[in-house]
């Protein structure tokens, strides 16, 4: 689970199984909960100019009772997910699949706004668990069972690979 909390939106993201759910929580202000369907609504719009799609993602309707929930968007993954992060800006998340079969399937990054997914990696970076988000840079950390690297977003190019010590294993 993670919470995206900026000035003006607030969601909860929700891992279960094979899914991410997205959810307009009813416990934010109307102010809030208005900028935050709008967001869903512009992320759908842009989803379906989409051709093509990385992952599946389903926007929930009004009259389905997930609605009533709080629920807006389920992303539909090949394999578990497992951790999310949100940007400190709160329109970029990536999600983390340590299981995927395909070692570019284990992390993907999505936007909001532009309803897209995406695989940052075309080669794998080793058994990774975690991910997180510089709060100001186009800097995602990535944590593995045996290495913590930097990653530019931008350069596609790892900044920072860190070898700790070997009595100092990286647990997630």
């Amino acid at each position: 689970m993670c919470w995206s909390k900026t000035s003006t939106t607030s969601f909860i993201a929700l891992c279960n199984d094979k899914k991410l759910h997205f959810i307009n929580p009813k416990f934010n202000t109307s102010l809030v909960k208005e900028e935050n369907e709008l967001k869903i609504a512009a992320a759908k719009e842009a989803y379906n100019k989409e051709a093509t799609h990385v992952l599946e993602w389903n926007f929930i309707e009004e009259s389905d009772p997930q609605y009533k929930e709080g629920a807006r968007l389920v992303i539909n993954f090949e394999n578990e997910v497992k951790h999310v992060a949100y940007h400190s800006r709160g329109d970029y998340f990536a999600t983390v699949s340590p299981r995927a079969l395909r070692a570019n399937d284990q992390v993907f990054v999505h936007s909001l706004s532009k309803g897209t997914s995406q695989r940052p990696f075309t080669k794998s970076k080793g058994n990774i668990i975690q991910v997180e988000f510089h709060p100001t840079k186009p800097i995602l950390f990535i944590l593995t069972h045996q290495h913590a690297y930097m990653y530019n977003l931008q350069k596609q190019v790892n900044i920072l690979l860190f070898h700790p010590p070997s009595n100092f294993p990286l647990r997630h």
